[in-house]
């Protein structure tokens, strides 16, 4: 079956000021041209300024000293055809930062 599945390693989340790296699998074959392929922050933000970088096919892209900003959805769609039928296929990777392990306060002193 025909699909595309994107993924990253670093689940559940990333330092502030990390690299991120997400890779997209696409099973079709022929591969589709990099310009069948784009990536956007959810809802529809084109990801554009120094962070992000495209890999030259776009299967990967990545994100330099995430912060909070950077944090989200990106959705990595792809079109292509399969036997005279047109495919418009997405994959949605949540990037979230590392929550900071906060010593709690145990017991409230009245």
């Amino acid at each position: 079956s025909s699909g595309i599945n994107a993924e990253w390693p670093l689940r559940p989340g990333v330092k502030e000021g990390g690299d991120v790296t997400i890779n997209v699998e696409i099973n079709v074959v022929p591969t589709p041209a990099a310009d069948k392929i784009t990536w956007v922050k959810v809802p529809n933000k084109k990801l554009n300024g120094d962070r992000y970088s495209l890999s030259e096919d776009k299967t990967s892209l990545t994100i330099t000293g995430v912060t909070a900003k950077e944090a989200g959805t990106y959705r990595v769609s792809v079109k292509f055809e399969v036997g005279g039928k047109k495919f418009n296929k997405s994959s949605d990777v949540i990037v979230q930062l590392e929550e900071e392990e906060e010593e709690e306060e145990s017991g409230l002193v009245m």
